[in-house]
């Protein structure tokens, strides 16, 4: 999932998902795919791997990119 389409999904705005993803990231609960543009994120379940999307090739989840790869800035949330 790229982060515009959690953006929408979670009604909220491109900072807000991306901190949201990046927490996540963070907790280990999702794996990163891709660079720039091509960003999508993925769960990290053990055994399960991302199917693939039709008309690509089939996804690297079980060989996923090094995390020095993707630098992630965290901002911290403001409360409520």
């Amino acid at each position: 999932m790229s982060s515009d389409k959690y953006a929408k999904i979670t009604n909220t705005s491109k900072a807000t998902a991306n901190r949201d993803l990046a927490d996540l990231l963070a907790n280990g609960l999702l794996h990163v795919e891709g660079v720039g543009k091509a960003t999508r994120y993925c769960v990290n379940v053990p055994g399960w791997e991302q199917p693939a999307i039709k008309g690509q090739a089939p996804s690297a989840a079980s060989h996923p990119v090094p995390a020095a790869v993707h630098p992630v800035v965290f901002y911290p949330r403001r409360p409520l």
